[in-house]
């Protein structure tokens, strides 16, 4: 059974070493830092001033070219990815579009106050007494205008969204 482990873990190194992206990707990391190391090595030893200043400014110099080195081989995984994250976030947007206007016509009804329970109201065609309010839903004693007649209706606040 162990020597199936092993062959796991060849197959594991292999495929990481088959992946040219992350080879080179960690080439010039190693080569950037090599370089960077060196430089650092002759401020050390030929500078008489203040190698701080120096020595600071060629780590950042060669962390930005590092980065920007290793984001243009990536540059098309994180394309993918970046794309892929905007489709889940606009599938999120979607499913919750209903819930998304509740809140926002909520937060008009905090905000503006337009009415208070035991007003009476007309919202769209439908008019009645504010029973109650809360994120999701404005309750209506609802009344029939043309005889009186209670009807009860339970608004979604997303109607103060469509008709402000």
């Amino acid at each position: 059974m162990e020597w199936l482990n092993q062959t796991d873990n060849l197959k594991a190194i292999t495929l990481v070493l088959t992946n040219k992206k992350f080879v080179i990707a960690s080439l010039f990391i190693f080569i950037f830092y090599m370089i960077k190391h060196l430089i650092v090595k002759i401020i050390k030893a030929k500078s008489t001033q203040d190698k701080r200043l120096q020595i600071n400014i060629v780590n950042n110099i060669f962390t930005i070219l590092m980065i920007v080195m290793v984001f243009n081989i990536w540059s098309g995984e994180i394309q993918k990815f970046a794309f892929s994250i905007a489709a889940f976030i606009v599938a999120i947007v979607l499913a919750t579009r209903e819930f998304i206007q509740c809140f926002i016509g909520f937060v008009y009804l905090l905000s503006s106050r337009p009415f208070r329970i035991g007003d009476w109201v007309q919202v769209g065609n439908n008019y009645g007494e504010v029973h109650s309010t809360d994120w999701a839903k404005l309750t209506l004693l609802e009344v029939n205008i043309d005889d009186y007649q209670y009807s009860g209706k339970t608004l979604c606040n997303a109607s103060f969204y469509h008709c402000a």
